[in-house]
């Protein structure tokens, strides 16, 4: 029985009119504040008597009364503020008390982004003489004051809803540990221990690395020549499953931890293999099974390339064994991640249309959920702890959630500044990122490697920032976009080093790219993918393409007429007949070419990204981005008829650029400039395109970004410099939908 002082904490006790209360296998006296199990007194502390009351109270309201995290604090809080790890404690222990679990609810069920339900059947009963109420008889008295209630509400709703009254959301975010350079691929395990990849100091290659959360100190793990680490603790954080890729591609392995033994190596399943299921495709570990110490191993079949099978291989029995086969169209699975109970799937994958996508398909019934086509590349997949809500984050959409009882995707908002990827879920509108404040990004001139000069002036850039896509003018003068003070703008260093500021773009987004014309007197860009222009002699800027348009990747035309420009995913409407492969999706990249005279755009060709024209009226044209055919003029004219595909007899693959944005390749004459990567060394590569030779010329730098510009004589090159910020990892709490 609570004491006097600790039943005046439980405000709700007084509103049931000391009645029993019946729910499962417990029996709640609310005139004492008693909670009995088969007659035996159970320990509750007051807080959670107080949600128990809650949870009950709403019960009566209705099957669907949800209590909401809003009702909690104004109960249990007196209205205080409190964080989600306090509500997340208070259900954990109410949960404890019922010994209820969370993944199969007998008692309290959580409703993903709404708040906590009673999901048993109760009884109120009064003391002494009085009969059983039906709970029939009580919802009809507590609907009658509902409505009342609800009127009062709404009335109150449309007052701080109004222009001057609306309350302002704000989320909050709590550093829990940051460590130099850049976070990549973070997973955190328990809140406790935090695996991440970061270059480590003076190499080249990402390396992997554990710390505590509560110290700045971290131990290395790895120290191979590999570009990119992917890693996921087990569920007991005793192994470590690490995706590693090279030029060679990916394999994954696990290694037990704290020895980082190796016990596990994905080529050698079929060795270890006692199953009776034999395949003769790849089969790649992608993810864990949340059952003991299995991880879930993925093949696509090479003969049925519409089936996708997954296996469970266990560790310590090192058996293979064959789970289900999913109908979907992959070309390449991206992630796999498991839901928290193992039975639901998401799968993010490139399909055989070139398409990203992301299907959710529960394990138990073999059964496709829902299958969503992603306007953009995300690259972490996470649950939340009833495996009801998966979360990712994409760049333009930010952090979106699949609900699977309601089988829709929703946004999430009150997101802070300079969030870079979801790491994990911490409660129903709490999520764990890394964030990192920017990059500084500095341009640097130096002589360029074609000329053979010791001395030889250039400007010092010393003033840190985020200075990128250098060019350089034809007087020698160097122009660049900056940001400072939230400001996207272009600014000029003339031959004095002086710098002025040149014009501000309209918004703070993001500047993807930018030209400058031979004549001097025009820019064009890629501001938030939609194409800009700006005439320096008249100070006028337009955009040329419109806000749902994702437009990229403009360059001048060879005579500064007009300059091209491609869209990504035009939605392409009749016969696709024309164009080679039937299969091909209506989704194309579509060509443009705008006019300066007539200020109008009209179509050139589809499936294509790029059309580079020379001197020689030789051509490049990119159907893949970073992938450039060798075509003549009259080709070209032939392109652009009735059949606008690119034949194979037409042209031959002559480059591949690893970055086909304008600001990282530099036409001069009849030459291709580009900054390309030999043995993770990056060097300056040409090609001429009259004799298809090629020449690369290393650099003393290895600059991140891949943007740069020569001046027209070849003897100054200027390169984007990356210098890293702290990284960090944040719990951000507080978000809310709409």
């Amino acid at each position: 029985m609570f004491t006097g002082e600790q039943m005046k904490q439980v405000s709700l006790l007084t509103s049931f009119n000391n009645t029993i209360i019946h729910f499962g296998e417990f029996v709640l006296n609310t005139q004492n504040g008693e909670l009995r199990k088969d007659n035996a007194l159970v320990k509750i502390e007051p807080q959670l008597l107080e949600f128990l009351l809650l949870l009950i109270k709403q019960k009566l309201l209705g099957e669907d009364a949800i209590v909401t995290r809003a009702l909690m604090i104004d109960s249990i809080w007196s209205g205080k503020s409190a964080s989600d790890d306090a509500v997340r404690a208070v259900v954990k222990k109410l949960r404890e008390v019922l010994n209820d679990d969370a993944r199969r609810p007998r008692y309290i069920k959580t409703i993903p982004t709404k708040g906590y339900l009673l999901i048993c059947e109760i009884e109120q009963r009064a003391q002494g003489r009085s009969a059983w109420k039906q709970r029939s008889i009580k919802y009809g008295v507590v609907a009658l004051l509902a409505v009342a209630l609800f009127a009062g509400i709404q009335l109150t709703y449309l007052w701080y809803t109004s222009e001057d009254h609306a309350p302002k959301r704000i989320s909050s975010l709590k550093v829990i540990t940051e460590a130099s350079k850049t976070f990549v691929s973070a997973d955190l395990h328990n809140e406790n221990k935090i695996l991440y990849s970061k270059i480590a100091e003076n190499e080249k290659s990402l390396q992997l690395y554990v710390k505590s959360i509560h110290n700045d100190d971290g131990t290395r793990l790895t120290w191979d020549q590999n570009y990119d680490h992917q890693a996921r603790w087990s569920g007991d954080g005793k192994y470590i499953l690490l995706r590693k890729s090279n030029s060679s591609g990916t394999e994954s392995s696990v290694y037990s931890y704290p020895e980082m033994k190796k016990v596990f190596d994905e080529k050698n399943i079929a060795s270890v293999n006692n199953s009776t299921e034999q395949t003769q495709n790849q089969l790649k570990a992608i993810a864990w099974l949340h059952d003991e110490d299995q991880i879930l191993i993925y093949e696509i079949d090479q003969e049925a390339p519409n089936q996708v099978a997954l296996y469970a291989y266990s560790i310590n029995g090192k058996k293979l064994k064959l789970k289900t086969s999913i109908a979907l169209k992959v070309s390449q699975i991206k992630e796999i991640e498991v839901s928290k109970d193992s039975q639901f799937l998401a799968i993010y994958y490139q399909d055989t249309k070139g398409h990203f996508s992301l299907t959710i398909y529960n394990r138990f019934t073999n059964e496709i959920i829902d299958t969503l086509r992603l306007q953009n590349k995300i690259d972490r997949l996470v649950w939340d702890d009833d495996s009801q809500l998966v979360s990712f984050l994409t760049e333009e959409e930010g952090l979106r959630s699949y609900d699977i009882t309601a089988r829709k995707y929703f946004n999430w908002k009150g997101l802070k500044p300079g969030i870079q990827s979801l790491i994990s879920q911490c409660g129903s509108a709490c999520f764990m990122f890394t964030r990192h404040d920017g990059d500084f990004l500095d341009i640097s001139e130096r002589p360029s490697p074609f000329v053979a000069q010791d001395i030889l002036p250039t400007r010092l850039i010393a003033s840190p920032g985020l200075d990128d896509l250098p060019i350089f003018g034809s007087d020698g003068s160097l122009f660049f976009v900056t940001r400072k003070d939230g400001r996207s703008l272009i600014e000029k260093r003339d031959l004095n080093n002086q710098q002025h500021q040149v014009f501000e773009l309209p918004s703070s987004g993001t500047v993807g790219s930018l030209a400058l014309n031979k004549a001097n007197n025009a820019f064009i860009g890629e501001l938030n993918q939609r194409i800009f222009l700006y005439r320096l002699d008249t100070g006028i800027f337009s955009f040329v393409t419109g806000i749902k348009e994702k437009a990229m990747e403009p360059s001048w035309l060879a005579d500064d007429s007009g300059f091209s420009f491609y869209i990504k995913d035009k939605q392409i409407t009749g016969d696709t007949n024309q164009f080679a492969n039937n299969d091909v999706s209506t989704d194309f990249p579509v060509y443009y070419h705008y006019d300066l005279s007539t200020s109008s755009k009209r179509e050139l060709g589809r499936q294509f990204h790029s059309i580079v024209n020379f001197e020689n009226n030789s051509f490049l044209v990119s159907k893949v981005p970073g992938e450039y055919f060798l075509l003549t003029a009259n080709a070209i004219e032939e392109l652009f008829q009735d059949e606008r595909y690119l034949k194979a007899n037409q042209s031959k693959e002559v480059i591949r650029i690893p970055d086909s944005s304008p600001n990282a390749f530099k036409i001069i004459g009849k030459k291709l400039y580009y900054l390309d990567s030999l043995e993770n060394d990056t060097v300056l590569s040409t090609l001429d395109i009259s004799t298809l030779k090629k020449q690369s010329y290393p650099l003393d730098t290895n600059p991140q970004n891949p943007n740069f510009t020569l001046s027209s004589d070849l003897s100054k090159l200027v390169v984007t410099r990356t210098k890293s910020n702290a990284s960090q990892i944040v719990k951000v709490e507080g978000l809310w939908l709409e």
